[in-house]
């Protein structure tokens, strides 16, 4: 649905985790509160708009090890807390898996951004990228 958290694979787009609290009724009297985690705040705005398009910058999906569709949704402009302002678009974008996979060692973290982050100058760390044979054709002079 439109309210779950942005991939990690997306970068450029952030959205806030709120905690939703919806009351329920049962023939007009209250029995009860839900609460649900959303992600809907989100940022940046458009770059661009009309009534007939919307344009974003900025976004960039990373490669992952398998196969992966995402899913887009958007605010129609109203409150966008509320996540029943959210539509979801027809279709869906598919992003084949990488090919390369890479590896730093070492590896203190599951998180390399952090360890490159952290890096000290007089310490070293081995990127290592490797490609199944025949997964892509590469020129090996680039």
């Amino acid at each position: 649905p439109c309210t779950a958290a942005v991939p990690s694979a997306l970068s450029g787009l952030s959205c806030s985790e709120s905690l939703r609290k919806v009351q329920h009724m049962n023939q007009g009297s209250p029995y009860g509160v839900r609460e649900q985690t959303i992600h809907t705040i989100c940022s940046p705005k458009p770059a661009a708009s009309t009534a007939e398009m919307v344009r974003f910058e900025g976004f960039r999906l990373s490669g992952a090890a398998q196969d992966q569709i995402y899913e887009v949704c958007y605010c129609d402009g109203g409150n966008c807390f509320e996540p029943k302002n959210w539509m979801k678009l027809r279709g869906s974008i598919a992003l084949d898996a990488s090919a390369f996979k890479w590896v730093v060692s070492p590896s203190h973290s599951t998180d390399t951004a952090a360890i490159l982050r952290k890096f000290e100058p007089e310490s070293s760390i081995t990127l290592t990228v490797r490609r199944p044979s025949f997964t892509t054709y590469s020129d090996p002079a680039d």
